[in-house]
């Protein structure tokens, strides 16, 4: 439970962050926070044991999905209007959530080898 919390809360901490506190949208602002949560989980797994992907679970469907986007364009469709700018949002930030999060464990990864090489 605590680890679940935890990675929800650093995620959807940096996603308002961003968004919010640095007007990035949508798009840019789950982006970092992808990239961020990608990063955490390489920590993460390695104090709890816990596999890398259980984490990038967490974060990415407590925090990141773009569930408005996904409503507002069904809402759109039956109203009679096109909902495709909010489909095509959804997808976008979908793809931006899973390459976001492995760029982000790739980053940690290399930085962690590194590190360990130079003690």
């Amino acid at each position: 439970m605590g680890p679940a919390a935890l990675i929800g809360l650093i995620t959807g901490g940096v996603n308002q962050a961003m968004t919010t506190g640095f007007g990035l949208d949508t798009l840019w602002g789950n982006s970092v926070a992808a990239i961020v949560l990608g990063a955490v989980n390489v920590v993460m797994a390695s104090r709890t044991g816990f596999p890398q992907h259980v984490f990038a679970l967490m974060g990415i469907t407590g925090a990141l999905l773009p569930g408005i986007a996904v409503v507002s364009g069904i809402l759109l469709q039956m109203g009679g209007a096109s909902g495709t700018d909010q489909f095509l949002t959804a997808a976008t930030v979908s793809v931006a959530l899973g390459t976001g999060s492995a760029f982000g464990a790739f980053v940690a990864e290399h930085i962690g080898a590194a590190w360990q090489r130079r003690q």
